[in-house]
């Protein structure tokens, strides 16, 4: 596929490629990526002094994919969220992109959904019963899992969703 380079829209100094490359008009040069705590690559872009931080590949899908039915989020068709190339992403409802997410294995199901759960929903709320009843160890015990995890689950910093 050939290089196509279009200006972004709001920033008449800066060009995107469908290959997900951007580059700055002023200087001349093409911007290098980072990475967001998502795992999503951005870029800064500078105007009238104030720098805008941006996903790489909501940019490329606004210059160069149409999207008519106005939806709100931008999926990575192959799940690798540093390919933004214009033929890996598509417009998507927020209900699809996380469907999308979870058949490919990017994000994993909530509680015993998660094929490695050892424990069931049911068993998490009689646990989340006895705390402040019994030690955390004697429960880890009774259910056969580490200790941690009943610290997690008693801490609600597992299984949250319960």
């Amino acid at each position: 596929m050939d290089e196509v380079w279009v200006t972004i829209k709001d920033f008449e100094n800066y060009q995107v490629s469908n290959l997900g490359h951007i580059k700055s008009l002023y200087k001349n040069i093409t911007l290098k990526p980072l990475k967001n705590k998502n795992g999503y690559v951005h870029i800064s872009l500078y105007k009238n002094k104030k720098c805008y931080t941006k996903d790489i590949h909501t940019i490329v899908a606004k210059a160069f994919i149409p999207n008519p039915n106005n939806l709100p989020e931008v999926n990575h068709i192959d799940g690798n969220k540093n390919n933004c190339a214009v033929t890996n992403l598509e417009w998507s409802s927020k209900s699809d992109n996380e469907k999308h997410a979870y058949r490919t294995g990017l994000r994993s199901a909530k509680g015993e959904k998660n094929n490695q759960s050892k424990l069931t929903d049911i068993q998490v709320k009689e646990i989340k019963e006895l705390k402040g009843k019994i030690k955390g160890s004697e429960v880890a015990i009774m259910y056969d899992i580490d200790r941690s995890v009943i610290y997690n689950i008693f801490n609600n910093k597992a299984w949250k969703h319960l």
